[in-house]
C-alpha cells in the first residue's frame, strides 16, 4: 500500500507537466464547448469528486451528465486527481490492478450502428506485450469473444502499443469482429485524446488520436446484442466490465460515448495545440506582426547607436549602448514581445525610415510609436503587451495619441505618412482577423 501511495504521489507531483504537445498537423486546437451533442449517450466527466480523495464507492456516485444519466459505480477506490485538461478540474487515477467505474447495462447503450468512443487518457504504463489488452470504455458480459464494442489500449509487441478501437457482431461466428488501431508508442505520461468512430452511412470505421485519423477500415460489420445476454452484462471504464481484469494503469478524464459518427472538429479537447512560431522568434505566428524574423538581425550595419536598439543577439531583448561614463541612458528597454515579433530591420522598413536607424539601430521614438502602434493599449513606455487579445486600437483616444505619436515621429526622422496609415490599417485588419 505504501509503493502505491509513493507511486500516486509522483503522478500528481508531475501531472502538470503532462501535456501532450500534438502529433500531426489537424490537432484539434482552442477550447470546445462541453454540451452534450445531440447524439451523447453517456459522458462521465469526473467532476463530483475532491482532488487525492478515493471515489465514493457508493451506488451512482459516478455521475454521467447526459439526460437520463448512467450513472457509474467505483470499484477499488480509483482516487480524483487534479487535470490540466481544458474545461476540467478532475480526472480519475486507476491504479492498474483492480480500480473501475462500472456502470449497468441498458437499452441506451445498445448501439448497433453509428457511434463514438473518445476519451482523454494520461497513462503511466503502456502494455508492450502482444495483444495485452488495457481497456478506456468497454460493453461486453462474460462470455469470451462477445464484446458488441470497446475503446483500449493494446501491447503490439516489440515495445510497441496502439489505441484500439473494437467492435463484435456477436454472433458468435469465429473472427467475425473488427478493430482499428493508432500508434501511441512512446506516449507514456502525456494527455492524449483516443476516439474510435464506426460510421454507418459509409460503412467505415476510424481509430485517432489527437484528432488526427489513425487506420480506417472500409466494413459492414456492426456491433451486435441489442441485448447482452450472457451473465454479468455492462459497461465498464477502466477495466472489463466486472470491474476486474484489462485493468487501465493512468489517468482518465472526460469520457464521452454517442450514437453518431463525430467529425474531429466535434471531439472533446484533451489537448491544446502548441502555437506555431515559424520564425522561431519565441513570438506565436497568431499574434506575430512581422514574419520571418531573423536572429540576431543585420541591423545596425555600422554600429549600435547610444540609446538605439536592436537585436544583436537571440536573447529577445532589444540590446543598447550607454553614453560615454553611463550617464544619459534611454531609461526604457523593449523585447521582442513589445514589437508583436519585429526586429528593429523590419521596424524600418514598415515605417520607411532613414538610413541613419539602418547604420545605428532604432531611435527612442521610433521604438516607442512602433509600440503604440502594434499594442492595443499602451500606457507606458517599454511595457507594452502584443496583440494575444486579438483587439485593435480602435478606441478614439488611444487612436489619435497614436496618429499623434507617429506624426511626431515623422518630423524627427522622416517617416512617409502615407506609410503610418497604411499600416495602422494593417495593424486593425489583423485585430480584425484575430477576433474572427
Amino acid at each position: 500500500m505504501n509503493e502505491l501511495n509513493e507511486k500516486r504521489s509522483r503522478r500528481r507531483d508531475t501531472l502538470s507537466h503532462r501535456i501532450a504537445a500534438p502529433l500531426a498537423v489537424g490537432a484539434v486546437y482552442g477550447v470546445i464547448a462541453l454540451a452534450a451533442h445531440a447524439g451523447t449517450v453517456g459522458h462521465w466527466r469526473f467532476e463530483e469528486g475532491t482532488a487525492d480523495q478515493p471515489a465514493s464507492s457508493s451506488a451512482g456516485a459516478i455521475l454521467d451528465s447526459t439526460t437520463p444519466a448512467n450513472n457509474g459505480t467505483a470499484v477499488g477506490g480509483p482516487v480524483y486527481r487534479s487535470s490540466p485538461v481544458p474545461n476540467s478540474t478532475l480526472a480519475l487515477e486507476f491504479d492498474g490492478s483492480n480500480d473501475s467505474v462500472k456502470i449497468a447495462d441498458g437499452v441506451d447503450f445498445q448501439l448497433t450502428q453509428s457511434l463514438t468512443i473518445e476519451a482523454c487518457v494520461n497513462i503511466d504504463n503502456l502494455p508492450t506485450t502482444r495483444f495485452e489488452l488495457r481497456q478506456i470504455l468497454f460493453r461486453g458480459d462474460d462470455r469470451g469473444g462477445l464484446d458488441p464494442y470497446y475503446l483500449a489500449v493494446m501491447g503490439n509487441g516489440t515495445d510497441t502499443t496502439l489505441g484500439r478501437f473494437y467492435i463484435d457482431p456477436v454472433t458468435g461466428v469465429p473472427n467475425s469482429h473488427e478493430a482499428v488501431h493508432v500508434d501511441i508508442t512512446g506516449l507514456s505520461g502525456q494527455w492524449l485524446h483516443l476516439a474510435g468512430v464506426l460510421d454507418h452511412a459509409n460503412n467505415t470505421m476510424t481509430a485517432y488520436l489527437n484528432g488526427v485519423a489513425g487506420a480506417t477500415l472500409t466494413t459492414t460489420t456492426r456491433p451486435g446484442a441489442a441485448l447482452l445476454t450472457g451473465s454479468r452484462p455492462g459497461v465498464s471504464i477502466g477495466s472489463l466490465q466486472t470491474g476486474s481484469g484489462q485493468n487501465i494503469d493512468g489517468l482518465i478524464d472526460e469520457v464521452r460515448l454517442s450514437d453518431t459518427a463525430l467529425t474531429p472538429s466535434e471531439f472533446l479537447d484533451c489537448v491544446e495545440q502548441a502555437p506555431v512560431d515559424s520564425d522561431d522568434d519565441e513570438v506565436p505566428d497568431n499574434v506575430d506582426v512581422c514574419p520571418g524574423t531573423v536572429i540576431p538581425e543585420s541591423v545596425p550595419t555600422r554600429r549600435l547607436g547610444v540609446n538605439r536598439f536592436a537585436l544583436v543577439d537571440d536573447d529577445g531583448s532589444f540590446d543598447t549602448r550607454l553614453p560615454p561614463g553611463g550617464g544619459g541612458g534611454p531609461g526604457v528597454g523593449f523585447s521582442i514581445d513589445d514589437t508583436a515579433g519585429c526586429s528593429c530591420e523590419q521596424i524600418i522598413t514598415a515605417l520607411d525610415l532613414g538610413r541613419g536607424h539602418t547604420k545605428f539601430g532604432c531611435s527612442i521614438s521610433a521604438m516607442e510609436a512602433w509600440v503604440a502602434l502594434v499594442t492595443p493599449s499602451s500606457s507606458s513606455k517599454g511595457t507594452a503587451t502584443n496583440l494575444v487579445s486579438g483587439t485593435a486600437p480602435s478606441d478614439r483616444f488611444s487612436r489619435r495619441s497614436k496618429i499623434r505619436r507617429l506624426r511626431r515621429l515623422k518630423r524627427q526622422d522622416g517617416m512617409n505618412t502615407r506609410r503610418i496609415e497604411a499600416l495602422e490599417a494593417m495593424v486593425a485588419d489583423r485585430g480584425r482577423s484575430l477576433r474572427r
